[in-house]
């Protein structure tokens, strides 16, 4: 009755298929769908309403596949729906933040740069300044353009350091600037020199 209300077949056929997933070893989906779902229910229905139904799984089931079996995928959907939340990015859509997401791990890692240091990594801050924020009137910037800022933009040589101990410099290219982590070899941040649209 609860799976039809929200318009869903019910996964289970029979009480024994019920009772053999309510037994089954913690930890797993089964078990997880039978014990956690009203949380797994609420939780989606949060997650649409800030995300909207299209930019989300579209079942439930879906979304428990993803929250148990695809835990680093879970993550990150988690963490994209705070950023939509506190408007450090517009709600472009899951599927198409992840695919932000894996162009620049694709273009970015392992790329050197005009200091002839290799990029180890990027940071979750950098996807959000590729991506556009309308709240805080930034404009986002291509993974191209920041892939040509490392590779022939100038080093500024200002070793600047954080309140966490951390040490970076800052690449300057054409109308782009790129703050990196010179301990890490990661790309922190990115920003179009005219901040605001």
């Amino acid at each position: 009755m609860q799976q039809k209300k929200f318009g869903a077949d019910a996964p289970y056929k029979t009480l024994g298929a019920f009772r053999r997933a309510y037994r089954s070893e913690e930890g797993t989906l089964p078990y997880a769908k039978t014990h956690y779902y009203r949380r797994d229910n609420r939780l989606f229905e949060e997650y649409k309403a800030v995300l909207s139904a299209e930019k989300m799984p579209s079942t439930l089931a879906e979304f428990q596949q993803m929250e148990y079996n695809e835990g680093r995928r879970f993550d990150l959907l988690r963490q994209y729906k705070e950023s939509v939340e506190k408007g450090k990015v517009n709600n472009i859509g899951f599927y198409k933040f992840e695919a932000v997401l894996k162009e620049a791990n694709e273009k970015i890692i392992g790329i050197t740069t005009s200091t002839g240091v290799r990029v180890e990594g990027i940071s979750y801050h950098l996807i959000e300044r590729i991506i556009c924020s309308d709240k805080e009137k930034r404009l986002g910037v291509s993974v191209d353009r920041i892939v040509e800022t490392l590779i022939n933009g100038a080093c500024d040589n200002k070793i600047k350091v954080n309140d966490k101990g951390q040490r970076g410099v800052g690449f300057i290219g054409e109308g782009v600037f790129v703050s990196f982590n010179i301990d890490t070899k990661t790309v922190i941040q990115c920003r179009p020199m005219s901040r605001k649209k």
